[in-house]
C-alpha cells in the first residue's frame, strides 16, 4: 500500500544518507554481497518447518517408547506458543542448527517421559524426519529473477542458514538458484559457531574478498539481524513475512521491508 511504500522509501534514503559524506556517495557504500537467510526470507517459513513440527510431535506421541500425547510439548519445545501455535520471537526452530534441536528433544524425552539416553536416541532414529526440501519449499518471490538482477548488477550472492547443508543445497536447485550462489554457510559446517555470531559471516565476505561493510545481511529473525551488525555489515535488512514482524525486527535491523518482492526496488537506490 501506499503507506507502507512511503515508509520504504524513506527508511531506505535516511540509511543511505547515513553512509554519505560527500558528492561521492555512492562509491562510499555500494553492495557488493548480499547474504541471504534461507528459511522465512527465501522460502516461507510456516508451510516447512510448522509441518515438521506438528509432524514429529505426532511421530513421537505415538511412539511404543512414549506412549503419551507430547506433541504440544514438542511445539513448545521448538517454539511455537500453545495459545495460537505462533513462532515465538528466538524460537529456537528459526535459528537453531538441526542437530542441536535433535539434542533439545532428546533431552525432553529424557526429562518429560524418563527415557534412558539410549531409548530416547531409538526413538530419534524412528520419529526425527527433516522435512523433503523439494516438496515443502515454496519460495517468497521469484528467485530465480531476483537472483539473475543482482548477478547482472554484479552483486555476489551468500547464503547464512542454520538448516544443513545437504538439505540446502536441494533446496537451491529445486528452486533453480543454486547456481547463481558464491557462498553456502550451514548449520552443520561446525567450522564456526551459529547466528547469531559473526564469524561466519565474516568468513563468507573474506573468502570471497568483499568488505563487510559492502555486504548486505537480509533475513527475517533477530539473530540474522544480530549478526550482521555484530559482523558490522553495511546494512543488516528485516523481511517481515518470516518469523519475525517489523516492529520486533527493527529492535536491530538498519530497515525492514514487508517481502523480498520489494529487495530489487531497495537496492536500486544504492547502484
Amino acid at each position: 500500500n501506499t503507506k507502507m511504500n512511503r515508509s520504504l522509501f524513506y527508511s531506505v534514503h535516511t540509511q543511505f544518507r547515513r553512509f554519505s559524506t560527500s558528492t561521492n556517495s555512492r562509491s562510499l557504500f555500494r553492495p557488493q554481497l548480499i547474504i541471504f537467510d534461507k528459511d522465512g526470507t527465501l522460502i516461507n517459513f510456516d508451510k516447512q518447518w510448522r509441518t515438521f513440527a506438528e509432524n514429529v510431535g505426532a511421530s513421537l506421541s505415538s511412539d511404543k517408547d512414549v506412549k503419551r500425547d507430547i506433541s504440544n510439548n514438542f511445539l513448545n519445545l521448538m517454539g511455537y506458543t500453545s495459545a495460537n501455535k505462533k513462532l515465538a520471537v528466538g524460537a529456537p526452530l528459526s535459528a537453531t542448527p538441526m542437530p542441536r534441536l535433535r539434542e533439545m528433544t532428546s533431552e525432553m524425552l529424557q526429562s518429560l517421559v524418563g527415557l534412558s539416553p539410549v531409548v530416547a536416541e531409538n526413538v530419534l532414529k524412528r520419529c526425527w524426519a527433516p522435512p523433503d526440501p523439494e516438496t515443502t519449499s515454496f519460495p517468497m518471490t521469484d528467485l530465480p529473477k531476483l537472483f539473475s538482477w543482482l548477478k547482472q548488477s554484479e552483486i555476489k550472492i551468500g547464503v547464512n542458514t542454520t538448516d544443513d547443508r545437504e538439505p540446502t543445497i536441494k533446496t537451491l536447485k529445486h528452486l533453480k538458484v543454486y547456481n547463481f550462489v558464491d557462498s553456502i554457510f550451514c548449520g552443520d559446517d561446525a567450522t564456526h559457531p551459529p547466528k547469531p555470531a559473526p564469524d561466519s559471516c565474516l568468513h563468507m565476505c573474506k573468502t570471497l574478498n568483499i568488505d563487510p561493510k559492502n555486504t548486505i545481511m537480509i533475513g527475517d529473525t533477530l539473530k540474522d539481524m544480530l549478526m550482521g551488525k555484530r559482523a558490522n555489515l553495511g546494512l543488516s535488512i528485516g523481511v517481515s513475512e518470516g518469523c519475525c514482524s517489523a516492529q520486533e525486527l527493527l529492535q536491530e535491523a538498519d530497515f525492514v521491508i514487508s517481502s523480498i518482492d520489494s529487495l530489487q526496488k531497495t537496492i536500486s537506490l544504492f547502484l
